[in-house]
């Protein structure tokens, strides 16, 4: 991703593209985590079983 808004905003806007691209994942990932159902408790407990 910010490799593609380095291309779009220029060098001399590379740390704006860097700072969108730091904070874009704090808004995207909660509402991809809204739409998306939660693991099966059996697949957690497989997964975490000898933590």
């Amino acid at each position: 991703m910010e490799i593609a808004l380095f291309f779009i905003l220029g060098a001399s806007r590379s740390p704006l593209a860097a700072s969108i691209a730091i904070v874009v994942p704090f808004i995207v990932v909660p509402v991809v985590s809204l739409f998306t159902a939660p693991p099966d408790k059996a697949i957690l407990d497989k997964a975490f079983a000898g933590v």
